[in-house]
């Protein structure tokens, strides 16, 4: 039986021994990978890693090792095979950790001697990574793979300390706003309500592509060969169908929201716990508003990750498919013509979700400077009486509530509609004239 040589990263070195460093550690979910890339090369960043990562997860049957705020991962990533050992230090503005890395030699051996000794694999992950170096800083693009693929690519920054990492995220055009020490696994306690409801998204599909491909008997069989008994059976079908596709609809929202209103809690638990130990000096260049904004609105921003973007991924891209696959069965040749309008479809769906991006991120400092206003009024309310500024105060509320308006409202549900309609409209395009072509 072989062996493992055990060795510790110093740099770019690796040596024998257990060394433990802090790793500072800030994720941005809104990227513009090509740019960011392309701001890195300028300013002089080295490409050392570009390839698929697999990773398992480690913790004995009390989930000691979770509890205590710690993390036990097995990772092969390229030709080497690392295993870390990280632990949360909670006195900073960023996401800190204690870290412990060794490399081994064999991937399988490790894996067996962890469950000799008592351990348990409970969460294996896969993602592909692009690993980008600037001095000690390094930048890390990120895409999930199988169960976790519903989670965007983002950029990861980890650096020494904190203000390098900031300082770095600022060079890409990112604000200390964009920047969250989030980590993938805070969605991964509801991995189930997640993955039943995308099985029941796959029903509703199945159910839009049935209707779909009952237009045509109603048409040649009721309409044009006059079949009474169709005619008696064919309504009572298709309201059955839209029973059905209702009831799962209901249950696939329910899920999907109930899943994000559950992560919000916990995430907003935790930036609390989080927040609540930071040092009195952060208070003091940071304003409560700020802080509150953060805690109760952009947390908000994940609830509609979970229950409404992925949702409609879901349901609209296997509809899309279901319907696509009803069409080509019917009519290949005009379905291959009509599939010419898709680009154009898919074209404006990515520009109206690129301007979508962007006002939401408005927004969301909109409603910071609302709350931070509203924050100190409400704090100082005896100096405004006491001077009279009750009319002045709230004007300046007017005029920042205008602000804010004037994004949201038409925006977001022009964009809404809009995407609900070009993902459905270039379907029934495909659809519609092989569904009611007779001669088939």
């Amino acid at each position: 039986m072989g062996y493992n040589q055990i060795w510790f990263s110093q740099g770019n070195q690796w040596k024998r021994g257990v060394p433990v460093l802090n790793e500072v550690e800030i994720k941005i979910l809104e990227i513009d990978r090509g740019k960011a890339e392309n701001m890195l090369i300028a300013a002089g960043a080295e490409k050392i890693f570009d390839g698929r990562i697999h990773a398992v997860y480690f913790d004995f049957g009390d989930s000691s090792i979770h509890k205590s705020g710690g993390t036990l991962r097995l990772r092969r990533e390229g030709g080497r095979t690392v295993l870390t050992f990280k632990k949360d230090v909670r006195d900073r503005s960023a996401k800190i950790r204690e870290e412990e890395e060794v490399e081994v030699s064999d991937f399988g051996t490790m894996n067996f001697i962890l469950e000799a000794i008592g351990l348990s694999a409970w969460l294996e992950m896969s993602k592909h990574r692009t690993t980008w170096q600037l001095g000690g800083t390094h930048f890390e693009f990120d895409k999930y793979h199988n169960s976790y693929e519903y989670i965007p690519e983002f950029l990861e920054i980890e650096s020494t300390d904190v203000e390098t990492a900031y300082r770095h995220a600022e060079m890409l055009g990112f604000s200390r706003q964009d920047c969250k020490p989030w980590d993938a696994l805070v969605v991964r306690p509801y991995w189930r309500r997640v993955a039943l409801a995308g099985i029941i998204s796959l029903i509703v599909s199945g159910l839009n592509a049935l209707l779909a491909w009952l237009v045509k008997p109603a048409i040649d069989d009721v309409f044009i060969k006059k079949n009474a008994a169709l005619l008696l059976l064919l309504p009572l079908a298709i309201f059955l169908i839209f029973v059905a596709r209702g009831v799962f609809s209901f249950f696939d929202e329910y899920l999907m929201k109930s899943a994000g209103q559950k992560m919000v809690m916990n995430l907003r638990n935790s930036l609390y716990s989080h927040a609540i130990d930071l040092p009195v000096k952060y208070f003091g260049k940071n304003s409560s508003g700020e802080l509150i904004s953060r805690i109760i609105n952009d947390t908000v921003v994940l609830e509609g990750l979970v229950s409404l973007t992925i949702k409609d991924l879901f349901v609209e891209s296997s509809t899309v498919i279901a319907l696509t696959g009803v069409a080509l069965w019917r009519r290949w040749d005009l379905t291959l013509i009509a599939l010419v309008v898709l680009p154009t479809a898919f074209y404006g769906i990515g520009r109206l979700g690129k301007r979508m991006r962007q006002i939401s991120k408005r927004a969301q400092e909109k409603i910071s400077l609302i709350t931070e206003f509203l924050s100190e009024s409400f704090t100082g309310v005896k100096i405004i009486k006491a001077f009279g500024r009750q009319e002045d105060e709230a004007d300046l509320l007017k005029r920042k509530n205008k602000d804010f308006f004037s994004l949201m409202p038409a925006p977001v549900s022009r964009t809404r509609n809009a995407t609900s309609w070009s993902s459905v409209s270039a379907v029934d395009t495909i659809t519609w004239p092989p569904a009611v072509d007779v001669r088939a």
